[in-house]
């Protein structure tokens, strides 16, 4: 069950990003979002991200909740040590 104040958390704390991204995408309509095709724009302005707007998202308890029970999951960390093991094998060979 959600905590008082969960919800409203986790709307401001997108709030924030997309305020944020939006600025440095220069979208001011509905349709400015709907005009942007693939995924480049939304990574650039993601990477620009002003600190309090990074701040922002990582305080939403929801997301830290999600993001930790993933990394607790059996499944998740075998794919993460089978990717890291992968990756230090590809680098070995260059």
């Amino acid at each position: 069950m959600l905590k008082l104040g969960m919800f409203v958390e986790f709307i401001h704390g997108l709030a924030v990003v997309a305020d944020d991204m939006f600025n440095l995408m220069g979208i001011e309509t509905l349709g400015d979002f709907n005009a942007i095709e693939g995924s480049d724009a939304y990574l650039s302005a993601f990477s620009g991200l002003q600190d309090e707007s990074i701040e922002a998202f990582s305080n939403i308890t929801i997301i830290r909740g999600v993001i930790s029970e993933m990394l607790m999951s059996a499944e998740v960390q075998s794919y993460l040590v089978e990717t890291v093991n992968t990756a230090q094998d590809i680098i070995a060979l260059d």
